[in-house]
């Protein structure tokens, strides 16, 4: 919107932690919301006519599917470049490809190995670009991760997930800085050379500091699991990695069963199973037959039992992906009006320390009125109150309720200081901009008169 750009309008997405808690859980309930007109079939095509580049060094299923589909959903082009068909840091600079594609496209996404790399190409492509995935972290995931979480548990706060697994991969590392920002509380059960990085745990601190998450890194699963409403597992090596033995002699005691399941002493009600997929639960894969011949095991992070189990809700996870990869991409690149608090109103927001907290930005809810309206190129602008006129020197003696009126003539009373400032002053001057720009009707009355405005009620601004 030309008005009133949103927070979120031209922001890459590269790792959780360059947006605000806030804006997370907005990108969230977003997600859930696109979730539910694509239920309805109801076409939301924010992004028509935009062309965007989907960079892939590591291949992927699930993630390619999702931004493919999102992209056809939204109504823009994608188009798919894969490792063999890019120059990337090869033939030609990671700077010199964000220049060429950012000329071309409207947005990229970038899935590979080095965080640098999606950041660079953020710093010189000048368009949205977002991180289907990099070594260091795995930011659509885990809204895809949370999303599912708050659709099965209606809230986010408060939750606990164990991790059990490699505690060093990104998306470990991922679950652990987005559940601290979220209020989640986020468990690492992993063997101790596997530990998260101290400096991840520094970044999930801080977070957990102001959301009052409780976190936890052991190599006890008992205690891990203890009172989890999520066990979420990882395969146990990653695209690129090939230390299979040491992991695993390391993470074998650590698949999750159904035993492991019971141990966290939750209902079965408030517990569920999450993977980020693909998983290894059987032999029924090439590489899965492999790792039988090779050491002996049918299954590895989790259980065939549990992966079909009824805690299972890795599927809907995936199904996620598209929904919450949608998100944010309308968000960064439709120009949506997205609002993240309106001021007036008895509206509630935080303060601390003399500063808004929880918030990205508070909106004059009339002026935003106006600007829609004449965005949608409305007929008329229809503000209700709770008294039935503007009035001219309002509660006082002489006060003198406001019937048809000129605009001109509106002015000349604003200017004289006739309306109170923060009542209903900011409505007259929304009604004076509405009919200004438009030269149509902008109508201010009470909410008890809005089944009578064919009659006339109210004060009626006009040309």
């Amino acid at each position: 919107m030309k008005y009133l750009q949103n927070v979120f309008q031209g922001r890459s997405f590269l790792d959780c932690k360059d947006y605000t808690p806030a804006e997370i859980s907005y990108l969230i309930d977003f997600a859930l919301h696109l979730k539910e007109l694509k239920k309805e079939h109801i076409p939301h095509e924010y992004l028509k006519g935009k062309n965007i580049a989907l960079l892939f060094e590591k291949a992927s299923t699930m993630t390619r599917s999702a931004f493919v589909v999102a992209c056809n959903d939204l109504g823009a082009h994608p188009e798919y470049l894969g490792a063999s068909e890019i120059h990337l840091g090869k033939k030609e600079s990671v700077k010199d490809t964000a220049k060429v594609l950012g000329s071309m496209y409207d947005g990229i996404e970038y899935r590979g190995f080095a965080q640098e790399d999606v950041e660079e190409l953020a710093k010189y492509s000048g368009v949205p670009v977002w991180n289907g995935l990099t070594d260091k972290w795995h930011p659509t995931q885990m809204l895809a991760d949370f999303m599912t979480m708050k659709e099965k548990f209606g809230h986010l706060k408060g939750l606990t997930l164990a991790y059990v697994g490699d505690g060093r991969d990104n998306v470990a590392d991922s679950l652990l800085v987005c559940g601290s920002m979220l209020g989640v509380n986020v468990h690492i059960v992993t063997p101790k050379p596997l530990f998260t990085h101290p400096d991840v745990q520094k970044i999930a601190q801080n977070f957990a500091q102001d959301s009052g998450s409780k976190n936890l890194i052991t190599d006890d699963i008992a205690q891990g699991v203890k009172g989890a409403n999520v066990v979420y597992t990882d395969v146990w090596v990653s695209m690129g990695e090939n230390d299979w033995s040491e992991r695993i002699k390391l993470l074998k005691p650590y698949t999750v069963t159904m035993k492991m399941m019971q141990m966290t002493g939750t209902p079965d009600d408030q517990l569920i199973f999450m993977h980020c997929l693909p998983a290894f639960h059987d032999r029924t894969t090439q590489v899965g037959e492999e790792i039988y011949e090779k050491y002996g095991l049918n299954e590895m992070e989790v259980t065939d039992e549990v992966f079909n189990s009824k805690y299972a809700w890795q599927f809907t996870e995936a199904e996620n992906r598209l929904h919450s990869i949608k998100a944010v991409m309308a968000a960064t690149l439709g120009n949506l009006f997205i609002p993240i608090a309106c001021g007036g109103g008895g509206i509630l927001v935080i303060v601390k320390d003399g500063h808004l907290r929880g918030v990205a930005g508070v909106i004059d809810k009339d002026f935003s009125a106006t600007k829609m309206a004449e965005d949608i190129n409305a007929d008329g602008l229809v503000i209700l109150t709770t008294v039935d006129h503007a009035f001219l020197n309002y509660g006082k003696e002489n006060q003198q309720a406001i019937g048809k009126i000129k605009v001109e003539q509106l002015k000349q009373y604003l200017a004289a200081g006739y309306f109170a400032a923060g009542s209903m002053k900011p409505k007259i001057e929304a009604a004076i901009e509405f009919v200004e720009k438009t030269g149509n009707l902008a109508i201010i009355t009470s909410l008890s008169n809005a089944n009578k405005l064919a009659d006339g009620v109210g004060t009626i601004i006009y040309n």
